[in-house]
C-alpha cells in the first residue's frame, strides 16, 4: 500500500470521516477540524504504522496529508 494511502486510512479512523473529504491539500484544521488531541494520535498512530519517529517540531508545521506525506518519506 502506498504511504498516502496508508496515512489516508488513519486519518479517517481517527477523525472518523469518509474518505471523500480528505484531499491531499485539506488542512488538518481548517477544513477537516482536527484539534490538538487528534493530531497527536494521528501522528502516534502513524509513527506505529511506519516505524518511525517523526520530529515533533516538524511534525507541528505540517496541516496537510501531502506535507506529512513529504516528512514520512524524507525520512523513509
Amino acid at each position: 500500500m502506498a504511504v498516502l494511502d496508508r496515512a489516508r486510512d488513519i486519518l479517517m479512523v481517527v477523525l472518523d470521516i469518509d474518505d471523500t473529504e480528505i484531499g491531499s491539500h485539506s488542512s488538518f484544521q481548517a477544513d477537516l477540524e482536527m484539534d490538538s488531541l487528534q493530531k497527536i494520535e494521528f501522528i502516534a498512530r502513524i509513527e506505529r504504522s511506519f516505524g518511525q519517529t517523526l520530529d515533533m517540531h516538524d511534525v507541528a508545521g505540517t496541516d496537510s496529508l501531502a506535507a506529512l506525506v513529504s516528512l514520512l518519506r524524507d525520512d523513509l
